[in-house]
């Protein structure tokens, strides 16, 4: 039985850590549309974790979501996206920082 809520709380840990390169940046939390992002910043690599339950999520819009909510904690709206899942979508910043 402590195995399975040990699991369990290992699961639900990792449900919005992000991914191993932005674990040591703090995560910006921001709503977009009513679907709630953790915004990590590494540099100018960025990464938005969806942490909503959408039952059947339309990838094109979380996309557009999540590059608003990137733009919201960064101030720029020059985002290459890299990779994007549902869940978890990194871009590149191509905005000039200090």
């Amino acid at each position: 039985m402590r195995w399975m809520v040990l699991c369990f709380l290992t699961l639900l840990w990792g449900c919005n850590t992000g991914t191993p390169y932005f674990w040591s940046r703090p995560a910006a939390s921001v709503m977009v549309e009513g679907v709630a992002f953790d915004v990590r910043q590494r540099g100018f690599r960025v990464e938005a974790v969806r942490r909503s339950f959408l039952a059947t999520p339309d990838k094109h819009r979380i996309i557009l979501q999540a590059a608003e909510a990137i733009h919201q904690v960064t101030q720029c709206r020059n985002i290459a996206i890299t990779k994007a899942d549902p869940s978890v979508i990194e871009g590149h910043l191509r905005c000039g920082f200090n």
